[in-house]
């Protein structure tokens, strides 16, 4: 089985509200309309090198600037039909002005973290959402 190791961001501020990206015109899987910033190691990176480049590809901004990084959680899942298996490494960051992002990837839509879990997201990224809104209830909320 083939493994892909990626490194996600999940940007979000003081109102619960997270920023996605829109995949729709950009996406490979087309049922999949929204999903995380961020993307796969390339060979020979680390998880940190290759999430401080996907930002600043994605974002539009430096791994220095950001406040509040904060690894949270390592998921593996497998789509055994594919032949796919993927470690999925996600860092929440807290970014208060959503807006002075400059994003180069997708379109970035601000979406309260309650409401995201109902939007057309994979299954994985679901299960993540509701442990980040669990997470935030406990020490943000």
């Amino acid at each position: 089985m083939e493994l892909r190791r990626v490194a996600l961001v999940i940007p979000f501020n003081n109102n619960g509200e997270i920023l996605f990206q829109n995949r729709k015109k950009i996406s490979k899987e087309k049922k999949v309309g929204y999903g995380f910033f961020g993307g796969g190691l390339e060979e020979g990176e680390s998880v940190e090198q290759a999430l401080a480049r996907e930002v600043k590809e994605e974002l539009s901004i430096r791994m220095e600037s950001l406040e509040n990084l904060k690894f949270f959680k390592k998921y593996y899942y497998e789509k055994p039909k594919l032949g796919l298996a993927r470690e999925l490494h996600v860092f929440l960051c807290k970014i208060p002005k959503f807006a002075s992002l400059d994003i180069k990837e997708g379109e970035g839509e601000i979406i309260k973290i309650k409401d995201a879990i109902n939007l057309n997201i994979s299954s994985i990224d679901r299960q993540i959402l509701r442990e980040v809104l669990g997470y935030f209830e406990k020490e943000f909320f």
